[in-house]
């Protein structure tokens, strides 16, 4: 497939037989909400060549002719006409459409080494009969991000950070509070509720152990975090802010459903307009995108990797919490979000130890 790509001085023009891709960085309107953080979607073309146009829509019509069962023929054999009349036309139109388009934004992202982080956006240009069709492609492209001194940040703010002078005192904690446990062991007492108290105490120790050092990691990472975001330019692909808003917003208004609320109730009772709440959650949608794409860069700056062992040990205890007899099949999607969601743990834990 050749391509063309604006606005370099150079083209190269698309051979007969093959789908022509051009692109370029198209703007659109940006979100309003720290609009200097949005970046510019990515916008190219594709065209199909009447000599594929043809193919997917013979295709389209045998495929709808071998589930046909019409009077008086016998199955795949009914005539192109009646099998036309019998579906329709826009159902074998979006038959052509799933069979020819795919394949060549496929070979089109290979072409242009795009990444898409949303579904494309396409649209027709031109779709005469006989001649090729042209059809308009958008999508949030991944950001190049530098990270390049992610590392030399990290380290800048756990030295002058009072979270990280916290090891200390900590330890220190941890120690007295550990000394009534040792004597109280040493008492050897036969007292059963004597016992019963001494091991609810270290229970109740090792929780509050456990709560502070999860809150030490919490804060820590917020600190890191912020440190990375306000030093790191990270812009955010328009259409992606734009998906992960009206997602947010959709989870909204299930979760007032639930409430058995409506959201005009929700706005009364809020005292704010339906724009200002898309602008809150566009601006708490891109703090959580900038935050992904940060720990993405990093994961790939770091080279971090899962092993078949740690995913397959992961996706084994997912699928234990169904009974034998009705646990699903591990698909493609399961691997993939296991595996991103390890992989940012160790981004997390990464920056930690560093």
């Amino acid at each position: 497939m050749a391509e063309t790509t604006k606005p370099t001085a150079k083209k190269s023009k698309p051979k007969s037989s093959k789908t022509a891709v051009k692109g370029t960085e198209k703007s659109t309107a940006k979100t309003a909400v720290q609009a200097n953080q949005v970046t510019d979607n990515f916008t190219f073309e594709i065209t199909l060549p009447a000599s594929e146009v043809n193919k997917g829509k013979q295709t389209a019509l045998e495929k709808a002719r071998a589930r046909l069962h019409q009077n008086g023929f016998r199955k795949g054999k009914t005539p192109d006409k009646i099998v036309e009349q019998a579906v329709g036309q826009q159902y074998l139109l979006q038959q052509t459409l799933e069979t020819i388009v795919p394949p060549a934004y496929e070979q089109a992202l290979k072409d242009k080494k795009l990444q898409p982080l949303t579904e494309p956006e396409i649209k027709p240009i031109s779709m005469e009969d006989g001649k090729d069709w042209t059809f308009e492609v958008t999508i949030a492209n991944r950001p190049v991000i530098d990270v390049s001194k992610y590392a030399e940040i990290v380290s800048k703010t756990k030295s002058g950070h009072d979270l990280w002078k916290a090891d200390k005192s900590t330890d220190s904690k941890s120690k007295k509070s550990a000394e009534p446990k040792k004597s109280a062991k040493k008492a050897k007492t036969d007292s059963k509720d004597q016992a019963e108290i001494d091991n609810e105490a270290e229970n109740q120790n090792a929780n509050e152990s456990d709560d502070a050092s999860t809150k030490l990691r919490q804060d820590r990472l917020q600190v890191l975090i912020s440190a990375l975001l306000s030093k790191i330019e990270i812009p955010v692909p328009d259409l992606l802010l734009r998906h992960e808003t009206q997602a947010q917003l959709h989870e909204l208004e299930h979760q007032l459903e639930h409430l058995k609320m409506s959201f005009d109730d929700f706005l009364k009772n809020s005292g704010k307009t339906r724009e200002d709440v898309e602008k809150d959650y566009a601006a708490r949608a891109l703090g959580n995108l900038q935050v992904e794409l940060l720990l993405g860069a990093i994961i790939q700056a770091a080279e971090l990797k899962n092993t078949e062992a740690e995913l397959g040990a992961v996706l084994q205890q997912r699928m234990s919490q169904y009974p034998e007899e009705s646990r699903p099949k591990i698909t493609a999607r399961d691997v993939q979000y296991v595996n991103a969601l390890l992989l940012k743990q160790k981004a997390l834990d990464h920056l930690l130890n560093l």
